[in-house]
């Protein structure tokens, strides 16, 4: 999906020969904006869950707009880094098993 956009193919991919854990990011997202979930999962798992942690941190911006401050010390910076670990953990999670299941048929 991303080359019809004009955008090169994936680097990683080009030197390894395998996909990087973001290899299908974009064609998931463009699956989400459709409403096709389970086309995005296929695409990439993780940009479901990417997805999701984008709706919760434009809710959490909402509340400090509608405050007109940060909430208490810094959990929205926290909340953010947070949500960006679980997402990187699933994105190299999703990774592995894609290349466990890429070796396996080469090797099967």
């Amino acid at each position: 999906t991303h080359q019809q956009l004009g955008l090169p193919s994936c680097v990683v991919q080009r030197m390894i020969g395998r996909p990087c854990p973001h290899c299908g990011l974009t064609t998931s997202f463009c699956w989400i904006a459709r409403g096709k979930f389970r086309s995005a999962w296929q695409a990439n798992p993780s940009g479901l869950a990417l997805a999701g942690i984008l709706v919760y941190l434009v809710f959490l911006s909402l509340q400090v707009l509608r405050r007109g401050h940060w909430s208490a010390s810094n959990r929205f910076g926290i909340r953010v880094r947070n949500a960006f670990a679980i997402w990187l953990i699933l994105s190299l999670l999703v990774w592995l098993i894609r290349l466990a299941e890429l070796i396996r048929i080469d090797h099967g």
